[in-house]
C-alpha cells in the first residue's frame, strides 16, 4: 500500500523464504519501502540463503523494517550441519533500518556425530589332541603276544581296517611300547590271536595333533545422530545414544577368544539459537584377540574420530552494507 512517498507490507501469521524485492513486484523508483512483522508472526528459513533477504532495491531506497514477531533461520541438520542466517542484506547503495522489538534468530548448528568403535581383534590360533577310541573289533586293535613257531614277541596295531604296524617285536627283551606314533594301547580286552599267534587284546586310541582358529573379534558399538538445531522447523534435539559393542566370539580348543568392539563415541546435541552444535567424541579401539597356544592375538582396529558440531547460523549478514538496527528486541547469532 503506497502513502506519499512509502509503500508498505504488513507481515500479520507465518510465512517463509521471504525476498522483499521480489516481494515488492521488482520495483524501480527510488522511494522508502516500509515493512512490518507484527507480533505473533514469524518469517522463517526453509529453502533460501535466509530467512529474510532484503534484495537489492533502486539506489538511494531505505528499507525500513519494524519486527514484533520473530525472523528465524532453520536448524542446522544433525550430524554437523550449519544453522540457517535470519536476515541477509548485503546490498549496497540502499540503507537499511531495522527496529527489532521483537527477535531475530539464526539458526543452531546440528551436533557432530560421534565415532564408531573399532572391531575387537581376532583371537590367536591353537591346537589340540583330537583323540578317538573305537570298541575293539577285528578293524581296531593292539596285540602283543608270543609267535608260536619263532617264539619272538610280536605287535600287531591296526585302526580303521589300516594296518600301522604288523610283525615282530625287535627290541625284545624291552617291554611292549604303549604307544606307536599317532596310537596309543587301550584298554584290555582279552587274550586274542594275533599275526604270530596267541596274544593280548586292547583296544587302540589315535590321538592326532588338530588345529583351532582363534574366535572373531567383536563389532564395535554405531554411534548414534547428533541432534537438530534449534531452528524455524522446531526445537532442538539431544543426540541418539549410540549402540553397545559386541564382545568377541569363544575361539576352538587351545585358541584364543576374540577381542570385544570399541565403545562409540558419544554424538554431540544440537545448538541452541544462533550457536554452534555441540562436538562429538571419537569411538574406541577395539580390544586385541586373546592368545592361542600357537599364535598371538590381532590387533583390533581402530575407532572413527567424531565429527564436529556445525557451524551456527547468522543473526544479520550485511558485509559493507548500511543496515541500522534499533530496539530492544533479542538477536540469536552474529552480524556480521
Amino acid at each position: 500500500m503506497a502513502v506519499g512517498k512509502y509503500i508498505g507490507v504488513v507481515f500479520t501469521g507465518d510465512t517463509t523464504d521471504v525476498n522483499l524485492f521480489t516481494l515488492m513486484g521488482s520495483p524501480t523508483e527510488v522511494r522508502t519501502y516500509r515493512f512490518r512483522i507484527a507480533t505473533g508472526a514469524r518469517i522463517g528459513q526453509v529453502a533460501a540463503a535466509a530467512a529474510l533477504t532484503i534484495g537489492q532495491f533502486p539506489a538511494g531506497s531505505i528499507i525500513e523494517i519494524v519486527n514484533q514477531g520473530e525472523i528465524q533461520g532453520r536448524g542446522g541438520a544433525p550430524n554437523g550441519g550449519a544453522g540457517g542466517d535470519a536476515i541477509y542484506a548485503t546490498y549496497t547503495n540502499q540503507t537499511v533500518n531495522i527496529n527489532n522489538i521483537g527477535a531475530i534468530r539464526a539458526g543452531g548448528g546440528g551436533g557432530g556425530k560421534g565415532g564408531n568403535g573399532g572391531a575387537g581383534g581376532q583371537g590367536g590360533s591353537g591346537t589340540y589332541t583330537a583323540t578317538t577310541s573305537p570298541p575293539y573289533d577285528a578293524s581296531n586293535f593292539w596285540i602283543e603276544g608270543i609267535d608260536g613257531l619263532s617264539a619272538f614277541p610280536y605287535l600287531d596295531i591296526t585302526y580303521g581296517g589300516v594296518v600301522i604296524r604288523d610283525g615282530n617285536w625287535d627290541d625284545y627283551p624291552a617291554p611292549y611300547p604303549t604307544t606307536w606314533g599317532q596310537y596309543e594301547r587301550g584298554a584290555h580286552f582279552g587274550f586274542t590271536s594275533g599275526s604270530g599267534g596267541q596274544g593280548v587284546g586292547y583296544a587302540v586310541i589315535r590321538n592326532v595333533p588338530t588345529p583351532s582358529v582363534g574366535g572373531a573379534g567383536g563389532a564395535g558399538g554405531v554411534a548414534g545422530n547428533g541432534g537438530k538445531g534449534f531452528g524455524y522447523e522446531g526445537a532442538g534435539t539431544n543426540a541418539v545414544a549410540p549402540s553397545s559393542p559386541t564382545a568377541g566370539v569363544a575361539g576352538g580348543t587351545g585358541a584364543g577368544r576374540g577381542g570385544d568392539g570399541g565403545t562409540a563415541g558419544a554424538s554431540g546435541n544440537g545448538g541452541g539459537w544462533g550457536g554452534v552444535g555441540f562436538n562429538a567424541a571419537g569411538g574406541s579401539n577395539g580390544l586385541t584377540g586373546d592368545a592361542g597356544n600357537v599364535g598371538a592375538g590381532a590387533a583390533g582396529t581402530g575407532g572413527t574420530a567424531g565429527q564436529t558440531g556445525g557451524a551456527a547460523g547468522r543473526a544479520i549478514v550485511k558485509g559493507a552494507a548500511t543496515v541500522n538496527i534499533t530496539g530492544a528486541g533479542g538477536i540469536n547469532g552474529a552480524t556480521v
